[in-house]
């Protein structure tokens, strides 16, 4: 779970998202209804603590990444000009009710994939549990995503759940993937579970 949470951490202070000063808007009403969207703070009250982990990137700050990276790097520059919103949380676990967490978290998974969104990838290592979602583009009828989700827990240290909102290919997710350091993202086929 470390790797996530610091991989989160190097693309916000690398891309400028940990701008001091400008405190993230809430989301619009448009970008509730965008179909790559999860309501990620809905999972605060499961917890008896703050996050200790938040990004809630939407609108001119994404704008402003996409500028300040589009000369160092164009392609991540391209998805993230594309996308409408990043949001991370990020839960410490101790002191917290670990069943009661996954059981909230397979929920939402379920819910999730009632609302369209599938599963691509599903890891178990002892009891750290981690899902990939991609939400397709119902607009689109090419391979593009709507969205991204990740679901994670690793009940001995955090909980972290991603939500990435906008159009996203199948290259650019593995372009994420590297950027963000997640395997099973690098080598992913949208579409297909792995």
């Amino acid at each position: 779970m470390i790797p996530l949470r610091v991989s989160v951490l190097a693309l916000c202070l690398a891309t400028g998202l940990a701008v001091p000063g400008i405190a993230p808007a809430q989301p619009s009403d448009s970008l509730r209804a965008h179909p790559g969207y999860v309501d990620v703070a809905q999972i605060e009250s499961w917890f008896g603590t703050s996050a200790s982990l938040q990004v809630d990137v939407h609108g001119p700050i994404l704008d402003r990444v996409a500028r300040s990276t589009a000369e160092s790097d164009a392609d991540f520059s391209r998805l993230v000009d594309g996308l409408e919103a990043i949001q991370v949380r990020g839960f410490p676990m101790q002191g917290t009710d670990s069943d009661e967490v996954r059981r909230r978290l397979e929920t939402l998974a379920q819910e999730l994939e009632a609302r369209g969104w599938q599963r691509v990838v599903y890891v178990r290592d002892g009891n750290e549990v981690a899902r990939i979602f991609l939400r397709p583009d119902p607009e689109r009828s090419d391979e593009r995503v709507a969205g991204l989700t990740v679901l994670a827990v690793d009940p001995a240290d955090e909980a972290v759940v991603v939500n990435i909102v906008g159009p996203m290919a199948p290259d650019q997710l593995q372009r994420l993937g590297s950027n963000l350091q997640i395997e099973t993202l690098r080598t992913l086929d949208a579409g297909r579970e792995q």
